[in-house]
Order: C-alpha cells, then sequence, then structure tokens
C-alpha cells in the first residue's frame, strides 16, 4: 500500500500474526518486539542500518514516536 513502510523480509517471516503498521501504538509494538528479535540474532552493520532506515522511515509517519525509539536506540 502507498504510504506503508515494508518490513525487511527477514523480520517478516519471524513476526507474530503480522500485524500492519497502521499506527504510533503498533509501529511502538513491532519495534518493541523487533528489538527483542535482532537481540537474538547475528546482525550485519548494513543490515541493521536497512532496519535502522525502515524505522526513520515510520518515525516521518509518526513523529510522536522520535524521541522513544532515539532513547532506545532504535534509531
Amino acid at each position: 500500500r502507498e504510504g506503508r513502510t515494508e518490513r525487511s523480509q527477514d523480520v517478516m517471516d519471524d513476526y507474530p500474526d503480522m500485524m500492519p503498521l497502521d499506527t504510533a501504538e503498533q509501529v511502538r509494538d513491532y519495534a518493541i518486539w523487533w528489538q527483542h528479535w535482532a537481540g537474538e540474532q547475528d546482525l550485519s552493520f548494513g543490515k541493521l542500518i536497512e532496519f535502522q532506515g525502515q524505522f526513520e522511515a515510520l518515525v516521518v509517519r509518526f513523529p510522536e514516536l522520535a524521541d522513544e525509539f532515539r532513547e532506545n536506540g532504535i534509531i
């Protein structure tokens, strides 16, 4: 869909229930899940930068999450 940020296929394969990212609360829940998932992975710097870019795009849509994501090291 237009305006929707695509998630990396690596995460999409594991993300439970494939919840849409249409609200700030859904994005927050996804970010929390992603932090736990990423902590169990052996991710390259390139892959981390890719995910950071995806979360930065989500912050453009949901600017109220910017400070929270910065504080938690997501962006």
